[in-house]
């Protein structure tokens, strides 16, 4: 605490006694320390400070006390003395001036000894720092010489601090074709050239910028080691550049995932476009013999049939027509997942879009007594320019889910125009039913891929 103090030398008898510990309260030395200033006690010393066990023990009659003082002005310690006689005046004040030449001297060496007791205490704590780093640390001076290797650093490069220190530069664990690949960057980069060696990895921090380079390392034993390596100047206290510290991590775990994610990644959109070709090929080929059921059950129709013979016949057309849109989707899928899905502006008739899905959707309702209406409001615009296929998969998709979802009553769709300008027109198709519904649950999840209300 700041009453104990450590007593740096005392003389009693001739005996020399050292670092030993002494409380300052309620003793003279306190008087010195509180007001800074000289204090002379004539007599009776002991007799006045009862609890200083130290001037009782010795039975003092008199006692000098002098400031010492550091370089910045403070008191860093007193320099005092004990008689078992009483002083006169004029003694006592030979006895001071002989302490304040002995106090200037006192003074020197406290702070000497200070100033030792605080480097050694900066240098232990700067080695511990080096030896638990989780970094190589490796510093040099001006002239490229090495002047620290830690722990890290011997486990990184397999060199010994010992072969390192005062004997090489950090050349010895770069390779020169790196260097020179380094100084030619640095060159086209700031306008002018660079020599391939030190100023390479010196040149940011000369200007005060702390730089980060991937490079590659040669160990002793000849092995490459990828590192992460980052280059900072070491500056004196009147700002200048003593020497340079750099700091370095092995990265090959690093880079081998980072390898190890960008194979994985190039195996998975192999394998995605693969089944993206494979889902545009099958689709391909079906619809190719599709094609040929609806065109020929087309034909059929034409001909002279029986009722029921002409039911069965448009049942297999709806059939048909409908396992021809789901291919479509596969194959729209397919080009989604290419990157190659494009949306068309064509014009087409908005009422053939409606026509379409009554056509695919009528024989569904029919066969459920469930009524399939369809209107457009006189505002809309007759012809538009868009993309009807598009627009028609939408509206096939929300229709048969709205058949599919209705027992009884009706399935409507309702074209109606929000808003129209001379060169383009916002239309809204409502699609509307008297079935089951969606929860308020589950229309959180309406737009979450692969979820379904009903899996049905």
């Amino acid at each position: 605490g700041d009453n104990l103090v450590q007593v740096e030398s005392f003389c009693q008898d001739g005996k020399l006694e050292a670092n030993f510990q002494y409380s300052l309260i309620n003793s003279p030395c306190e008087i010195v320390r509180d007001k800074c200033s000289t204090t002379i006690i004539h007599s009776a010393v002991s007799q006045i400070f009862l609890k200083d066990e130290l001037i009782v023990e010795m039975g003092a009659e008199s006692y000098c006390g002098e400031p010492l003082y550091d370089e910045g002005g403070n008191i860093s310690g007193i320099l005092w003395g004990l008689h078992d006689e009483e002083k006169s005046g004029q003694e006592m004040i030979e006895t001071l001036t002989l302490f304040k030449l002995a106090a200037k001297r006192a003074s020197l060496e406290l702070s000497k000894r200070l100033s030792e007791h605080s480097l050694a205490i900066k240098h232990q704590f700067n080695q511990a720092l080096l030896n638990g780093a989780s970094v190589g640390i490796v510093s040099m001076n001006t002239s490229g010489v090495v002047t620290t290797f830690n722990p890290q650093a011997e486990k990184i490069l397999g060199y010994d601090a010992s072969e390192i220190i005062d004997k090489q530069s950090p050349a010895l664990w770069h390779d020169p074709k790196d260097v020179e690949a380094q100084a030619k960057a640095l060159s086209e980069k700031i306008g002018r050239k660079i020599e391939p060696g030190t100023e390479t990895f010196t040149y940011y921090p000369n200007q005060g910028v702390i730089e980060e380079y991937n490079v590659d390392f040669i160990t002793k034993s000849g092995a490459r080691v990828p590192v992460n390596l980052s280059v900072s100047a070491i500056k004196s206290a009147d700002d200048h550049i003593t020497g340079y510290i750099g700091m370095f991590s092995d990265v090959t775990d690093k880079k081998n995932m980072i390898a190890e994610l960008i194979e994985a990644k190039e195996v998975a959109e192999s394998a995605n476009k693969a089944k993206s070709g494979f889902l545009a090929n099958m689709s391909h080929e079906i619809r190719t013999p599709m094609n040929g059921v609806i065109g020929l059950t087309d034909v059929v129709l034409t001909t002279e049939l029986k009722d029921d013979q002409r039911a069965y016949l448009e049942s297999v057309q709806t059939s048909a027509k409908s396992l021809m849109v789901i291919l479509n989707e596969i194959l729209d899928f397919s080009k989604i997942e290419a990157g190659r899905m494009t949306i068309e502006a064509t014009p087409f008739e908005i009422k053939s879009i409606i026509e379409a899905t009554q056509e695919l959707y009528f024989a569904t309702g029919q066969s459920k007594g469930v009524a399939f209406v369809a209107s457009i409001d006189d505002n809309v615009p007759p012809f538009l320019v868009g993309d009807p296929t598009r627009l028609g998969q939408v509206l096939n998709n929300l229709v048969g889910n709205a058949l599919k979802f209705t027992q009884e009553g009706e399935v409507s769709v309702q074209i109606q125009l929000d808003y129209r300008a001379i060169d383009e027109a916002i239309v809204r198709f409502v699609v509307t039913d008297t079935g089951i519904g969606i929860s308020a649950e589950q229309q959180k999840h309406l737009f979450d891929p692969f979820s379904q209300a009903d899996n049905s």
